[in-house]
């Protein structure tokens, strides 16, 4: 999770979010409000898992543009530009994915 939100700072990301729910103590221990990594960290609490979408329900304030992903995944994208090419083309969602080769 580090790495990622390493990434996301990188990319112009100031304000995450984690939804958490298992070893959500251990979690915002760790991580505390993001200062360290110079990010703005709040966290949303899933009394029981909500798969990758459902935590959206709990978090006020989704007014704008926002990247939804899992924090487990390592990846080389460009969020930035993901997101500028949402914005560019005024789409309601867009969805990030790789073919993965075996």
């Amino acid at each position: 999770m580090e790495i990622v939100i390493r990434q996301l700072k990188a990319h112009g990301f100031h304000h995450i979010t984690l939804a958490v729910g298992y070893l959500a103590d251990l979690i915002k221990a760790y991580f505390q409000d993001g200062s360290r990594w110079g990010v703005k960290i709040d966290y949303s609490f899933e009394a029981e898992p909500l798969g990758t979408a459902g935590p959206l329900g709990l978090i006020d304030g989704l007014t704008e543009t926002f990247l939804v992903m899992n924090a487990d995944i390592l990846t080389n994208m460009d969020y930035y530009e993901l997101i500028g090419y949402h914005r560019k083309h005024g789409f309601v969602a867009t969805i990030g994915a790789f073919e993965r080769q075996s």
